[in-house]
């Protein structure tokens, strides 16, 4: 049955009928075009299936690659092969020809060929052809239809039919289906088809993935925040949104759900970014022979502890280095747990500790206790190791002793404290302080705090410079019945207080008096500071204090008091009522003089001055025992030996205290170091640099032992002002919106924050590479590197 069925098949399908006719092949494509050339409808699969038939060697195969003798498909062939068609050039000289009834001759045109590039010339029969249905003819993949009058042997030759003829032509099914054939003979495999798709997936992640490691290093260098309320709000999905506008197929990347944009790929991220800065910090100081290093701790707005490091160095031009190092979360604050927190810093910067040779803390008792404090526990690992309690942390301490110890000072501060707040944290109350400058430059008030060393002198100032306007806000506020009771009582008490000539004279004379301190602490406050420098500092200091304790100081200061009464209407000193000597102790009869009109003008300016002086030597007894310190000594004279030996004066090598030297070779190169600085003035460490770098390299390794003297003496901080400034950066980076993020993320964004220098020399294609290296489902992604 089934043996009938498909003889029955065969013998109702035409094509066999008329081979049995014709006596053809068994595949004849003359009879009937359509059953060979696939519909344009036709799938992807279906034509992929046809070439794969075609290229098979079956018997079909066979038949097509040799047709019979007597079939018209073989005669085309022949003639095919006989007619030559080809490209004309843009000169070619055409053949040309006038029919009967015409008055002008007709030729073939060169503008043809470049408008329609499938055109080709048969010079034998002057005649135009289609080369892409020739060739499909050829290959076997089309039927030579009749009906094509590009088809023929001679070609088509009816010039001024032409044009219309081409056009028709090149929409016909025929052209079309050779069009798109051919093209899918030229085609690669499908597996180099699929290749292709993947590698060009690949440069499009790629480029996403290059565009996510830029937003990200210019996200981190300015500090600002990558993540938002969901994964794709956020600065960095809004700064890759405009990135990848004007790219069609990256925009339609981004929108992935894996667009490799997630929290952990961002933390990943920022960790190579900081990770390549820190190893790039290690190389450069493993360079080095000595090292130090300050540390100080704070907390962060989501009250965990954050313990700062940063590292100091010379490299092989002189020059100081400060790296700040990172944050760590120490889990409690004693120094055994912060001691090991340095220690592994050194570790992991494969820095040997033995290189350590200084080390600056504030006068915490965790880090500066002199048997259990950090530095002690530095001292029993690095015995030749110096320690410098902070000179600004120094200088500040003095100030708040002052600020505690004399009356005058303590009752000015506060002051100036309560005015500041009363004013500033209110939007009422501030709006109607400026209002009283008019059309003026409005002063604002600054507030005092303690933990900054140069804002005293600053606030002091401004609220000088604006007495007539704060006078007039509290009088205004004064009667205000919207202003709470226990406020108003406060400003009440102020403008009592800001009415006396006391107060205006206490705001100069603690100008004077911070004036020169500030100055000193912002000296400190630099990179290029030496413990000779510090030492200096702290005598000048004095010096200046001692200038202040004269009677004209106090003259001046009651001189602009005044000027402020009668400007402002102070209130005078209240008289006060002078006590008469008890008769037993006098020696004369006569009547005691009346001083019950002596007013406090007149008796005050005594009492002043006594404050005053106190003040002044106050600071100057605190500055000389503070800076007065063991290591900065040390560190001092190892530094005034080698300006001494620059100067042309002999040095004793053997009080310098040092390890690691060859005495006697050091002694022979600061007597040449002697020779090569005579004439030339040298007043610090820093003129001896200065020389050193104008010399060549030749000459210089003749002072290999002096240049690590000097090494040593540079590597010294003097303070943790490199500490206080990671503070700010962590006040920047960790904020009420941003209190959650790990420490790990925090840390790695305070790297790149602090060392945008490094950050911009990275070679972002290595971190690349290194990121796609890791996992296999990356190497897939994005390619192999």
């Amino acid at each position: 049955m089934t043996q009938k069925r498909i003889s029955n098949f065969f013998s109702k399908a035409p094509t066999a009928k008329r081979i049995r006719e014709g006596g053809a092949t068994s595949l004849d494509f003359t009879s009937d075009s359509s059953l060979c050339a696939a519909p344009p409808a036709e799938s992807r699969r279906d034509e992929q299936r046809q070439l794969t038939q075609v290229s098979e060697p079956t018997t079909a195969t066979l038949t097509m690659s040799h047709p019979h003798p007597s079939s018209p498909h073989a005669d085309s062939q022949k003639a095919d092969a006989g007619a030559q068609s080809f490209r004309p050039p843009l000169d070619y000289n055409f053949p040309v020809k006038k029919k009967s009834g015409e008055s002008f001759a007709r030729s073939c045109r060169a503008s043809w060929f470049r408008e329609w590039k499938w055109l080709e010339y048969i010079s034998d029969s002057d005649g135009i052809v289609c080369g892409v249905c020739r060739s499909a003819v050829k290959s076997k993949l089309l039927c030579p239809t009749t009906d094509s009058l590009f088809l023929k042997d001679k070609g088509f030759s009816n010039w001024k039919k032409a044009t219309e003829k081409i056009r028709d032509h090149e929409k016909s099914k025929t052209h079309l289906d050779a069009t798109q054939r051919l093209a899918g003979l030229k085609n690669t495999p499908i597996n180099a088809l699929l290749s292709d798709a993947k590698a060009k997936e690949q440069r499009t992640a790629r480029k996403i993935l290059e565009l996510i490691f830029s937003c990200v290093r210019f996200l981190g260098r300015q500090g600002l925040p990558l993540r938002g309320d969901a994964n794709r709000d956020g600065v960095l999905w809004q700064l890759m949104q405009e990135r990848v506008r004007d790219d069609p197929d990256l925009d339609k990347w981004l929108k992935r759900r894996d667009n490799w944009m997630s929290n952990n790929i961002q933390n990943e991220i920022l960790e190579l970014f900081a990770h390549d800065i820190l190893r790039t910090i290690g190389a450069t100081a493993s360079k080095t022979d000595f090292f130090g290093l300050t540390a100080d701790g704070t907390t962060d707005i989501s009250g965990k502890e954050q313990f700062s490091i940063s590292l100091q160095f010379s490299n092989d031009h002189l020059e100081v280095q400060n790296f700040f190092l990172g944050f760590y979360n120490a889990p409690d604050t004693t120094a055994e747990i912060l001691f090991l927190c340095i220690k592994d810093v050194l570790v992991r910067l494969h820095l040997p500790l033995e290189r350590l040779k200084g080390y600056c803390f504030d006068g915490a008792s965790n880090m500066s206790g002199r048997f259990n404090g950090v530095q002690a526990k530095l001292k029993e690992v690095c015995p030749d190791s110096v320690f410098v309690h902070c000179a600004n942390h120094s200088l500040d301490l003095v100030l708040q002793e002052v600020a505690r110890e004399v009356r005058l000072v303590a009752d000015t501060l506060n002051f100036v404290r309560e005015v500041t707040v009363i004013i500033n944290d209110s939007a009422k109350r501030k709006a109607l302080y400026q209002s009283l400058f008019g059309a003026g430059d409005v002063v604002n008030l600054l507030g005092l705090c303690p933990t900054r060393w140069c804002v005293r002198v600053v606030s002091l100032s401004r609220l000088l410079a604006c007495y007539g306007e704060m006078i007039q806000t509290f009088r205004s506020l004064e009667s205000d019945k919207a202003v709470k009771g226990d406020t108003r009582a406060k400003i009440a008490g102020l403008l009592t207080k800001a009415t006396t000539m006391r107060t205006v004279f206490g705001l100069f004379a603690c100008v004077t008096l911070f004036t020169p301190c500030e100055a000193v602490a912002r000296s400190l406050q630099g990179t290029k500071v030496t413990a000779l420098g510090s030492m200096e500092a702290g005598k000048l200091l004095c010096k200046q204090l001692g200038t202040l304790r004269q009677d004209e100081t106090i003259t001046d200061l009651v001189a602009k008091t005044k000027q402020y009464a009668e400007r402002y209407g102070l209130k005078p000193p209240h008289p006060v009522r002078s006590s008469k000597t008890p008769a037993r102790f006098r020696y004369t009869q006569e009547e005691e003089a009346n001083d019950q009109e002596c007013s406090e003008v007149e008796v005050y300016p005594n009492v002043w001055k006594r404050e005053m002086f106190e003040a002044l030597d106050l600071v100057r007894s605190e500055v000389e025992r503070r800076f007065d310190q063991v290591g900065i000594q040390v560190a001092a004279g190892r530094e005034q030996a080698i300006i001494e030996a620059a100067q042309g004066k002999k040095v004793n090598v053997t009080s310098l205290k040092l390890t690691g030297f060859t005495r006697e070779r050091l002694s022979h190169e600061l007597d040449i170091l002697r020779d090569i600085c005579t004439g030339r003035e040298v007043n610090t460490i820093r003129d001896v640099v200065s020389i050193l770098q104008t010399m060549q390299p030749q000459t210089r390794s003749m002072l290999s032992e002096v240049e690590k003297l000097i090494k040593l003496c540079l590597c010294l901080p003097i303070s943790v002002a490199a500490s206080e400034r990671s503070f700010s950066t962590l006040r920047r980076l960790k904020t009420w919106l941003r209190n959650t993020m790990s420490q790990e993320r925090l840390t790695h964004l305070a790297i790149m924050n602090a060392h945008s220098d490094l950050l911009d020399e990275i070679d972002v294609s290595t971190l690349i590479k290194k990121f796609i290296s890791r996992k296999t489902e990356r190497r897939s992604t994005f390619g192999n590197t």
